[in-house]
C-alpha cells in the first residue's frame, strides 16, 4: 500500500503513510487554525470533515540526533538503503499522528480516493502518487490552516525510530521473517503480511490508530 504522511511549520508535515509535516518557529506556536490540544500535539480544523471522521492530529517532534540508516549486518537490510550515520534534525516540527484518511483527502481535494483494498472515513488514502500527495500538500495550503509539506526522507525515519537504536521502535520482532510469519509484538504494533488477511483480520486497509503507538506518540503505518 502507498499511504500518505504531513509535516506543518512549526510547519506541519503531512504523512501519506502519508504524514503531513508542518514546520515550527521556536516559541512551538501552532499554526493558523490549528487548536492546542496538549501541548505536544495540535488538531487542524479542516473544513467539510462528516461527524464521524478523524480530525487531522499532528504531533510535536523536538530537534535531536539519530543513527540514520540501516547496519550491514541487520536482517532484512537491501542493497539502497543507507550506511549508518549521524544525523541532526535542527528544528522542531509537527507530524501527522495518522495517515491522510480518505475523509481528509475529500475534504481538502474534492475528490474520492481510491477504495478497492478497503473503504471509509478513517481508512489511509493508499495508491498515491508522490505528485498526488505534493498535490494535496498545495490544496491544503490555500486553505489557510498552515503551512504544510511533505517530511524528509531524515525527519521520517527519526520519527520513525522514535529514540531507539532497534530495528522497529517496539523491539527488533526476530521472531518474524519480516514477510508473512506471525509475531505478536508485530501484531500489536503494525499491519503487515503476516496477519493483514490472517489471524481474525480481514483482508485490506483498516482504520487508521488500531496499533500501539510508538514511543513518541507516532501510529505505526501500515
Amino acid at each position: 500500500m502507498n499511504t500518505p504522511s504531513l509535516c506543518s511549520r512549526i510547519i506541519p508535515a503531512i504523512a501519506f503513510a502519508w504524514v503531513a509535516t508542518v514546520a515550527v518557529g521556536g516559541n512551538h506556536h501552532a499554526p493558523g487554525g490549528a487548536r492546542d490540544v496538549s501541548g505536544k500535539s495540535i488538531t487542524v480544523g479542516l473544513p467539510n470533515l462528516p461527524q464521524e471522521a478523524f480530525p487531522l492530529e499532528m504531533v510535536l517532534i523536538l530537534p535531536g540526533s539519530f543513527q540514520m540508516g540501516c547496519p550491514l549486518d541487520e536482517r532484512g537490510r537491501i542493497g539502497r538503503e543507507w550506511f549508518p550515520h549521524q544525523v541532526t534534525i535542527s528544528r522542531p516540527f509537527y507530524i501527522g499522528k495518522f495517515e491522510v484518511t480518505q475523509a481528509q483527502w475529500l475534504a481538502v481535494m474534492g475528490t474520492k480516493p481510491a477504495t478497492g483494498y478497503g473503504a471509509g472515513s478513517n481508512h489511509p488514502v493508499y495508491n498515491v502518487t508522490w505528485n498526488d500527495a505534493q498535490q494535496f500538500v498545495t490544496t491544503l495550503n490555500t486553505l489557510g490552516l498552515g503551512i504544510f509539506r511533505l517530511p524528509t526522507e531524515a525527519e521520517w525515519e527519526y520519527v520513525c525510530r522514535a529514540g531507539t537504536t532497534t530495528r522497529f521502535s517496539f523491539g527488533d520482532a526476530l521472531d518474524s521473517s519480516d514477510v508473512r510469519d506471525y509475531s505478536e509484538l508485530l501484531d500489536a504494533h503494525t499491519w503487515w503480511g503476516g496477519n493483514n488477511g490472517k489471524h481474525g483480520h480481514s483482508e485490506g486497509s483498516k482504520r487508521v490508530g488500531m496499533k500501539t503507538p510508538s514511543p513518541w506518540g507516532f501510529i505505526q503505518r501500515e
